[in-house]
């Protein structure tokens, strides 16, 4: 472990940057939706609202959209339900019911997983992964799909230019953000050369467009390790940040952080965080047997001080992760033994 750490966290942070902001939780969770919302016919006990994303309606209403896993959809165990609240602070948003579920007429033949919806034109795209078969009546991987509309709450599926109901073959848990030279995509996928996906392990990849509509570029990794599921990154003065899960990683470039971590924001376990900018004021949402939020603050930090966190606190923090999962290793080895 000793010699893990020691690639993982080098003698000082990378960045060159005098001082730099960090988030820092600002007060408590709050729960904005259930962990088991009703899903009608398709509800089971044991069913799990997880990937998610949270915008603004036209009309001003704040939406939320998550998949709820351990459905009894019979083809896939996730599908999508919606909340709704006016104040974006309100607690135990308003149930929506279903929102959607896998279509076979655009050969979705599993599982719709990870909403994040963006506004651009005066149009709302949502974008999400689903098990496909590419054309094949079997599934054969992962795509991204879109969903488009006019006011934030009814959408349409939108078909790529190619007119394949699918835009990109993909892996996983996608977000999408604007930036000067267009659209970037992140997910949990592999790294792709001419299209071809390659045979390396999942990572935090991301890829480029000139618009949502595509093309979109390969898929190259950001150079991050470790859990590769949801990434989420923000552009803020000019530094991009990267969330892997809690923890946060930043760079003057949106497609590497090599750099070790800037911070790690861990009260209690919350998964797939979404992070929301809205009159000023900074949000964090997650999930964790429910759908949470809490108040995000930037606070500075030097270069010396950041460097004496990544040197102290950061190796603690991933010793402790990594006994975590040694034991949570051990119980899964134990159940299987007494099977």
């Amino acid at each position: 472990m000793r010699h893990l750490l020691a690639c993982i966290v080098p003698a000082c942070f990378s960045l060159t940057l005098a001082a730099l902001d960090v988030p820092v939780i600002d007060g408590d969770w709050w729960r904005i939706g259930e962990q088991n919302p009703d899903l009608g016919q398709w509800s089971t006990p044991g069913g799990d609202a997880c990937d998610f994303t949270v915008f603004q309606a036209a009309d001003g209403a704040w939406q939320l959209i998550a998949c709820v896993r351990n459905c009894a959809w019979p083809t896939g165990q996730r599908i999508f339900h919606r909340w709704e609240t006016r104040n974006l602070e309100d607690r135990d948003w308003t149930p929506k019911g279903v929102f959607l579920t896998p279509d076979a007429e655009l050969n979705q033949l599993g599982a719709i997983q990870a909403p994040h919806v963006v506004v651009e034109g005066g149009r709302w795209h949502l974008f999400y992964n689903a098990s496909t078969g590419f054309g094949q009546p079997t599934p054969r991987g992962n795509a991204a799909f879109v969903m488009e509309g006019a006011d934030g709450r009814v959408f349409a599926h939108r078909r790529a230019a190619s007119g394949q109901p699918w835009h990109f073959a993909m892996g996983r848990d996608l977000m999408l953000l604007r930036d000067d030279a267009g659209w970037l995509v992140y997910y949990t996928g592999r790294t792709t050369t001419g299209g071809v996906q390659d045979r390396s392990p999942d990572t935090m990849v991301v890829r480029r467009s000139p618009s949502l509509d595509g093309p979109w570029g390969d898929a190259t990794a950001l150079g991050v390790s470790g859990n590769p599921e949801s990434p989420f990154v923000v552009k803020r003065n000019g530094v991009y940040y990267l969330w892997q899960q809690l923890r946060v990683f930043a760079s003057t470039r949106p497609d590497r952080f090599e750099a070790p971590a800037v911070a790690e924001l861990t009260p209690g376990w919350k998964y797939a965080p979404e992070i929301i900018e809205h009159d000023g004021r900074w949000y964090m949402a997650a999930y964790g047997k429910g759908l949470w939020m809490c108040r995000l603050r930037w606070g500075t930090r030097s270069d010396d001080e950041i460097a004496a966190w990544q040197r102290v606190e950061l190796p603690r923090i991933l010793e402790a992760e990594a006994e975590r999962l040694r034991r949570h290793e051990e119980r899964m080895r134990s159940k299987d033994a007494g099977r």
